[in-house]
């Protein structure tokens, strides 16, 4: 006796975290071509417009289906942290200042990690409060500004 489940016994199953299949595709289909209407849809990247799609299809299943199903956030944060990471790649690639990143680098104010250490000091953040990966981005931040006054 196979202990597999049969689609049918998957379908049943995903229907009450999922919700109706054709309630849940009419609400991810109006998200995805409301959003697609955006003035900047055009610009994303394949990668990004997966992203927005995957958080539509995960909102559709809060939505028509069990909206207490953490999978159904965690996935949300998943897609999205896919994109940041793809996204602090790009960014890294960049030349701080030129045109390909508008120039972003050259016209935000430098924060030394002396500042960050006396804000830390004067009690303004406790770095002990700051999650890991702030902390590794802080860090991060600060090689490229050392990088930069080089």
């Amino acid at each position: 006796m196979s202990t597999t489940p049969t689609t049918e016994q998957i379908l049943d199953e995903r229907q009450k975290t999922h919700g109706d299949y054709s309630e849940h595709a009419a609400l991810t289909q109006s998200t995805i071509r409301y959003w697609q209407g955006g003035r900047n849809w055009r610009r994303l990247s394949d990668m990004q417009k997966e992203t927005l799609h995957m958080i539509a299809h995960k909102v559709g299943r809060i939505l028509s289906g069990d909206p207490d199903v953490v999978d159904h956030y965690a996935d949300i944060a998943g897609y999205a942290t896919l994109i940041v990471r793809a996204l602090e790649k790009k960014e890294a690639k960049l030349v701080p200042g030129t045109p390909e990143d508008g120039g972003h680098h050259a016209q935000q104010k430098a924060v030394t990690s002396e500042q960050i250490e006396e804000a830390c000091r004067k009690d303004w953040v406790s770095w002990d409060t700051l999650s890991e990966p702030v902390r590794s981005r802080l860090r991060e931040n600060k090689r490229i500004l050392l990088e930069m006054l080089d």
